[in-house]
C-alpha cells in the first residue's frame, strides 16, 4: 500500500466521515501507512473524479477519498454498489478494517449511521453538534479535536464496560434458563455490581433477556429486561410477594402496575416510560430506599410465576381457581384470557 499523505472528503464533512477518519486513525495504519499524518483536504466538485482519474490512481498517488469519489469509502454510490447499501462511510470504513463487530466500536457504529442513514439527529447528538460547529465558522482542526475527545473517551468507556461484564460474570454473576409461556427459553442473569444498569445492557457478552442486579454496598436489587411483553405481569408478581414478605395487604390488581406504591410493595419503583423495561429497588439516584426483602430466589420464582411456562398445579387453563390459586392476586394476562374467554 503506498504512503498516505491525504485524506480527501467534501466540505463541511458530516459526522460519519469525521468517524470513518478516526477509525482510519486508530486501526488503519498498518493498512493505510502514513494516514496519522496525512493532510485532511476538502473537495467542492461534489465528489466526481476528474476524468480519467480513478480511486485506485489517486490511492497510488497517496490520496485516499473519504465520502466522495463513488470509492469504497462512499456510500453515495450505493445504487451502482448493492453492498453498500444501508451503510455510511463510517460504517464502510469500520467493515474494510474488521473492526464492525468489535462490540465497543459497534455501539459508536449504530449512533453514527442512524443519525447518517435514517435521519436520527435529535439537539444534542453528536452529528448535530458538528453541523452547528460548520454552521459557526469553526475549522475542521477544531471540530476534529472536539469530535475525537468524544469518541476516544466513548471508546474507553465501551471498553472498559466490556471488560467489566466479562469480569461481572466470573466474579459474582450466573445465568439460568428457564421455559417461557410461549415456548422460547428466556436467559436469566444475576450479578453483584454497584453499576446496576450495566449488565442488562451488555448484550454482547451476557445476551439475556432479563438482568437482576443486587448492590453489594445497599443490598438494593434492579430488574432490568429486553422486551417490555409482559414485563407488567413481573412488576405484580414482584410487588405482590414483596407485600407478603412484609405480611402486608397485596395492593388491588389495578395497583400493582403503577408507577409508586405505599408500604413494602412501595420499595419497588416501576417506570413506565423507561426502556428497557425496569424495576428499581432503589439505585444510584436513590440509594437510601430500603432494600428487598426478596432473595435472588425469590425473585426468579416471580419470574417464572409471571414469566414461565407452568400453571398452579390446580389450574387447567380452562377455569380460574380463584381464591385456591396463589397467584390469583397478581392479574396475570394469561390469567384473563381464562376468567374472560
Amino acid at each position: 500500500m503506498p504512503h498516505i499523505t491525504e485524506v480527501r472528503t467534501h466540505h463541511r464533512p458530516h459526522l460519519d466521515e469525521v468517524v470513518a477518519l478516526w477509525l482510519l486513525r486508530q486501526f488503519g495504519q498498518e493498512q493505510f501507512p502514513g494516514v496519522d499524518t496525512a493532510s485532511v483536504t476538502f473537495d467542492g466538485n461534489g465528489g466526481k473524479l476528474a476524468d480519467g482519474v480513478t480511486e485506485a490512481e489517486l490511492l497510488d498517488q497517496g490520496i485516499l477519498l473519504l465520502g466522495i469519489g463513488r470509492g469504497t469509502f462512499d456510500e453515495h454510490a450505493a445504487s451502482e454498489a448493492p453492498e453498500k447499501q444501508g451503510h455510511c462511510c463510517a460504517t464502510l470504513m469500520a467493515r474494510y478494517l474488521e473492526v464492525e463487530k468489535d462490540p465497543a466500536v459497534k455501539r459508536i457504529l449504530d449512533s453514527v449511521l442512524k443519525a447518517d442513514a435514517k435521519g436520527g439527529k435529535d439537539v444534542l447528538h453528536l452529528a448535530t453538534l458538528v453541523g452547528d460547529m460548520w454552521d459557526d465558522g469553526c475549522q475542521f482542526d477544531k471540530v476534529w479535536e472536539f469530535v475525537c475527545e468524544i469518541l476516544e473517551r466513548k471508546l474507553r468507556a465501551q471498553d472498559n464496560f466490556q471488560a467489566a461484564g466479562q469480569a461481572w460474570l466470573a466474579r459474582d454473576g450466573h445465568v439460568c434458563e428457564i421455559d417461557s409461556s410461549d415456548g422460547k427459553k428466556l436467559r436469566v442473569a444475576f450479578t453483584r455490581s454497584e453499576q446496576e444498569s450495566g449488565f442488562a445492557r451488555w448484550k454482547e457478552g451476557g445476551n439475556c433477556d432479563i438482568a437482576i442486579n443486587r448492590d453489594p454496598v445497599t443490598a438494593c436489587v434492579t430488574i432490568f429486561a429486553r422486551s417490555n411483553d409482559r414485563f407488567p405481569d413481573l412488576v405484580a408478581a414482584v410487588r405482590a410477594c414483596e407485600a407478603s414478605r412484609a405480611k402486608e395487604s397485596i395492593p388491588r390488581w389495578g395497583e400493582l402496575r403503577y408507577e409508586e406504591l405505599q408500604g413494602a410493595a412501595g420499595r419497588w419503583f416501576y417506570p413506565h416510560s423507561f426502556k428497557p423495561a425496569a424495576l428499581f429497588n432503589g439505585s444510584t439516584a436513590h440509594p437510601d430506599v430500603t432494600p428487598t426483602a426478596l432473595t435472588n430466589e425469590e425473585i426468579l420464582g416471580c419470574i417464572k410465576i409471571a414469566l414461565g411456562s407452568h400453571l398452579f398445579k390446580e389450574c387447567d387453563g380452562t377455569t380460574c381457581t380463584k381464591g385456591r390459586c396463589p397467584w390469583y392476586s397478581f392479574d396475570l394476562a394469561r390469567c384473563h384470557k381464562v376468567r374472560h374467554p
